[in-house]
Formats: C-alpha cells, sequence, structure tokens
C-alpha cells in the first residue's frame, strides 16, 4: 500500500486511474532569476494579495522576526512595507534559475556550477502532460555519476515522474555533492524510462550564498484550509512547534488560503488535482501544506504525503508542489512536518521498511538491518527520517542539514551580516538538531504513556502511535502489521475505547480487517455511533467492506446511507468508496 509521505505517486499504468489527471505543469520562464534581498516583518511582495483570479490569503508574519513595519495577522496583503522599528536582518530567497530549454532524451547537456553554490535542483518537464521524463544521469566535474540510470545507487527511488521531475544535489554523500557541491561544468542527460517521449523543458535552479556557506534561513509556508477540519491557530501552533529551528531554519511567514471542501476527503483518484491547488498561492520559495480531513483508498493509512523527493518551493500548481496533512494529535502532528518537509528538500527514508528496498546515500545515517522486526531497536530509530517517525524521533545528521540547507524551499541568509543573531537551539555543530525534542520545539506529552489502551496494545501501541511511512511502488501493509502484534481482542477493544486516541482506534478498526474474527456484530454498531469520532466510525465500515465487498452486503448498505449523509465530508468518504467498488 502506498501510504504514508514521501513518494510521488507514480503508478500511472492501466492499474490505477491517475491518467485521468490533468497536470498543471511547472513552466520554466526563459531567463535567469537572482531574487532582489526581502526584509522580515516587511510584507515583502504583498503576499496576501490575489493573484490571477486566486483566493486571497490571511498572513501570520514570521515567528521570529524583529522587525515592526509589516502586519502581524490577517489583511488581504502586507504591500511593500519597509524594514520596520528596529529593522529586520535582510533576507533574500537565495535562488538563481538557469533555464537550459529544451533538450532531447540522452544528449549530455552541460550546465555551469559555481563555487558559492549550496545545492541545486534540475526539473524535468515532459511535453505532454502525461508524459514520463526524469533524470537519467546527473555527472559532476571530474567524478562519477551522482545519479546513474535514473537512481542515486542504493536508493530506492527513481528520479522519473508523469509531467515533471526533480532531481536535487545533495541528496546523496557522493564525490561532487559532499562535502561540498563541486564546482564547474556538470553533465545532464534526460529520457524517459518507457522510451516513449523524446526531449523535455529543463531548468536548475541553485541555491546560492556569498561565501557558499550556509548563513541560516526562514522557511515560508502556504497552507491551504478547509473551514472546519482545524483551526489556524492550531495550524501555526503546530509549524512553530516543527520549524522553531530546522537545521539553522526558522518559520517564516505563514499565509492561508481557502481550499474548496472536495479535497476533504483524499485518495488516488484526487491527490495530484490537490497539489495543484496550489496555484494561487504567492509567496516563494515556500513550503506548501493542504489540510485535509481524511485519507481513503490507497492513501487510507496516511497522516501526511509528500509530493516528491524532492518536490519544489520555488513553484505552486504543479503535481510535486506540496505535503497533504490530515491532524490528528498535537504531539505527532509537529513530527510530521518536519518528516514530510525533509522529503520534499530531498531526504529519502534512514532505512526503508521493506528488507531489499534500501534507505538513503548518507554515510552518517545508521541503517536497520531488519525496521519491520525491530522497530524501535533499530539504529536509526531516533532520526526522523526514519519511516516510522513518533515522538522520540527528532534528530538530523550534519548530512541530512546539508541537503535541506541545499534545497528550494526556504529564504537564506546572504552572509554572516545578515544571519540572525538568535536561532532558536543554535547551531549545534555536526549533528545540528541532537535527538532532543524540546531543542527543536516539539513537545512531549508524558500523558501519551498512560491509558488503559496502551496496556491492552502493549507493543503494539508504540507502532499504532507512530507516522507510517511507505514509498514510491514497494507496498507495504501496516495495518496487517498491526494485526500481527495485536490480538483481534486487543485491537476491537481498542477500537471501540472511548479514550484511546481517535487515531489508535482508526488504526486498530482498520487492522481487523486482518482478522480471523473481527467482531462484525461491534464494528456495525461502531459504525452506527452516532457519538464515536466521524474517522473511527468509517474505518470501521472500511474493514467491514474490505470483508464483504459485495454490493448487496450489509457493508455495502452501510455505505450507501453514509453517501446520503447530512455530513457532508461523511457523505463525500463513502461516496469515493462506492466509486471505488463500482457500486
Amino acid at each position: 500500500m502506498i501510504v504514508g509521505v514521501a513518494a510521488i505517486l507514480t503508478r500511472v499504468s492501466g492499474r490505477t486511474s491517475f491518467g485521468l489527471l490533468a497536470f498543471v505543469l511547472l513552466g520554466c520562464g526563459g531567463k535567469a532569476i537572482w531574487d532582489p534581498p526581502l526584509t522580515d516583518g516587511a510584507g515583502g511582495k504583498g503576499d496576501g494579495s490575489s493573484s490571477d483570479g486566486g483566493a486571497q490569503a490571511s498572513v501570520v508574519s514570521s515567528v521570529s522576526t524583529g522587525g515592526a513595519g509589516g502586519a502581524e495577522v490577517g489583511g488581504a496583503g502586507a504591500g511593500a512595507g519597509g524594514e520596520g522599528a528596529g529593522g529586520a536582518e535582510p533576507i533574500g530567497s537565495g535562488l538563481e534559475e538557469v533555464v537550459l530549454g529544451k533538450i532531447v532524451s540522452d544528449v549530455v547537456t552541460p550546465f555551469a556550477v559555481t563555487a558559492d553554490t549550496l545545492g541545486f535542483t534540475v526539473l524535468v518537464k515532459s511535453g505532454a502532460p502525461y508524459g514520463r521524463m526524469g533524470v537519467r544521469e546527473l555527472s559532476p566535474p571530474m567524478s562519477a555519476p551522482v545519479i546513474e540510470d535514473f537512481t542515486i545507487p542504493g536508493v530506492a527511488r527513481e528520479f522519473s515522474g508523469y509531467g515533471l521531475t526533480a532531481a536535487g544535489v545533495p541528496q546523496s554523500d557522493a564525490l561532487g555533492a559532499m562535502p561540498a557541491v563541486m564546482p564547474g561544468t556538470w553533465n545532464v542527460t534526460i529520457g524517459d524510462p518507457t522510451f516513449a517521449e523524446n526531449s523535455g523543458d529543463v531548468s536548475v535552479w541553485s541555491r546560492k550564498t556569498k561565501d557558499g556557506l550556509f548563513h541560516g534561513g526562514k522557511l515560508d509556508v502556504n497552507v491551504f484550509l478547509i473551514g472546519g477540519v482545524t483551526t489556524e491557530a492550531y495550524v501555526t501552533s503546530t509549524l512553530a512547534a516543527s520549524f522553531g529551528n530546522y537545521v539553522g531554519i526558522s518559520l517564516g511567514d505563514v499565509a492561508f488560503y481557502p481550499l474548496d471542501a472536495k479535497f476533504s476527503v483524499i485518495d488516488e483518484m484526487n491527490y495530484f488535482d490537490l497539489m495543484q491547488a496550489s496555484s494561487p498561492a504567492v509567496k516563494t520559495p515556500a513550503l506548501n501544506v493542504f489540510v485535509v480531513w481524511a485519507f481513503a483508498g490507497e492513501l487510507q493509512d496516511a497522516i501526511g504525503i509528500a509530493a516528491g523527493i524532492p518536490g519544489l518551493g520555488i513553484a505552486h500548481g504543479s503535481n510535486v508542489s506540496g505535503v497533504a496533512w490530515s491532524p490528528f494529535d498535537p504531539n505527532l502532528d509537529p513530527l510530521i512536518f518536519r518528516h514530510e518537509a525533509g522529503h520534499l528538500a530531498g531526504l529519502f527514508h534512514t532505512t526503508e521498511i521493506l528488507l531489499g528496498t534500501g534507505g538513503d546515500a548518507l554515510a552518517d545515517t545508521p541503517s536497520c538491518p531488519d525496521v519491520e522486526q525491530l522497530l524501535g531497536g533499530c539504529p536509526d530509530a531516533m532520526n526522523i527520517m526514519f519511516p516510522y517517525a513518533n515522538d522520540a524521533n527528532a534528530a538530523f545528521t550534519s548530512m541530512q542539514a546539508q541537503v535541506i540547507r541545499g534545497s528550494t524551499l526556504y529564504r537564506s541568509y546572504f552572509d554572516d551580516s545578515q544571519s540572525p543573531a538568535k536561532i532558536k537551539g543554535g547551531e549545534k555543530g555536526a549533528g545540528d538538531g541532537a535527538a532532543d525534542g524540546e531543542e527543536h520545539g516539539v513537545s512531549r506529552d508524558a500523558t501519551r504513556s498512560g491509558g488503559a489502551w496502551r496496556s491492552r496494545l502493549g507493543r503494539a501501541a508504540s507502532f499504532a502511535t507512530a507516522h507510517w511511512c511507505t514509498h514510491g511502488k514497494h507496498r507495504f501493509d501496516h495495518s496487517k502489521r498491526l494485526a500481527q502484534l495485536a490480538s483481534e481482542a486487543e485491537l476491537l477493544g481498542t477500537a471501540l475505547d472511548d479514550d484511546a486516541p481517535e487515531l489508535v482506534r482508526v488504526r486498530s478498526a482498520r487492522a481487523l480487517a486482518h482478522a480471523k474474527r473481527p467482531g462484525r456484530g461491534a464494528l456495525e454498531r461502531l459504525v452506527r455511533d452516532l457519538a464515536a469520532p466521524r474517522r473511527v466510525r468509517l474505518a470501521a465500515l472500511d474493514t467491514l467492506v474490505t470483508l464483504a465487498p459485495r454490493a448487496d452486503s450489509s457493508a455495502a448498505l452501510l455505505a450507501r446511507g453514509f453517501a446520503s449523509d447530512a455530513d457532508a465530508d461523511m457523505a463525500r468518504y463513502a461516496h469515493r468508496m462506492m466509486q471505488r467498488h463500482g457500486w
């Protein structure tokens, strides 16, 4: 099952329905761009204004800036502004685009990388909306390729996608990418693994500073929010907890945009449409966050999903333009943002769940011999990019920090004279963020360790509360694994437990689909229980439908009832369920 985070969803063959989607593709613009310095707290480009008829944004200014010239909360755009009383430090995006133009497949194309470059991202746009293009090979001036045959050696990720593909340097510790990006003439070769496409438009976005060293930065966030899913205040506080210090990058401006209620339920049918809904956003570079009510279908085990490894921070409206997130738990939600933003910046899992499917290509991240069996006993379990993120995960390594700092997600300080005097947590040297959640503003709630549900589930409790993440084509059924860790009685008892966290109840109910005696009568009563959380009721319905997918089953009748429910979210979820089953 493709769940969790991480990959742009690449199953676009006859076995899936993504071919129904129409991508809004990134245009390269045809010129080099060096963004002029901005001023924190000043409003900058009027980021709250509408663009091309798009929705207006309410803007919450940077959590950590000192300038008083810009609007603090709300409004339809801050305008040009000034530095404000006290004057915040000038900050620019630090990103430069070089357009290579249309390139024919398998033709080696050179481009220059200068010594002031922290990292760069190659973007390949296919000539057709559903064309599959990618980076076949990427080579530094005097070393072996960092990408060869569409992959980084040892990494279970292919740099080819439908419509648009991004590949970053550094994403591995290969010579040329680390310890610093090698200046000189690099060569890129693009192609289509299926040999259907023969050309693509290519550009290179480079992250630069005055001296090629990192001096800090700001991560701006565009939030697309459906009314009633959660509040702007909760999203803002979660972002502040996530990015108080993100490898020396602090939270910048947070802009809110309305999101159409049709996106309250996300599955494999409308995920790319959701990513394209970021087109009204004005602020760049920025992280786009889509706040949805629930994931369904092939994505039903997800809490958060990143659209690419790497994704894009410098253009909106593409199929790799952000993170989809369903709020569940104030203790887990900040970790989801940190993990997903890591993927968008270019980080892979330290180890993949399925044996033999690889991990990352960074020497300073440990790997696990068997994630499925060892879980929290893995040597990389404390790393934020471990595939089971939980409230013990807080650490990045030095190489992981270097990947994030070379990405397109944030605005960077040009030199030390502009670097902020205080970034929460400071620079921590080699580790840059040791495994101390409080250091990064990630709160830990001791009450999560208590409760009858945790005692009931035993070892399975930690698994049930983690952020489950699986990449691309390597499917892993997390619900089935949970059913292996807990008995039928334990799972049913937890699904019915009003004191258990909603996320744990949802997962317990779904895991019962793998049980020999799942307690169908109890699950039907749970589906009908108006006092139970809506997502718990639907999880129980998912299990009943899995056990009896016939159109004339009692589960199908329940689904039809929900499809006409007055609760629009419940009705939307049930309607999409019926579509998938052809009822």
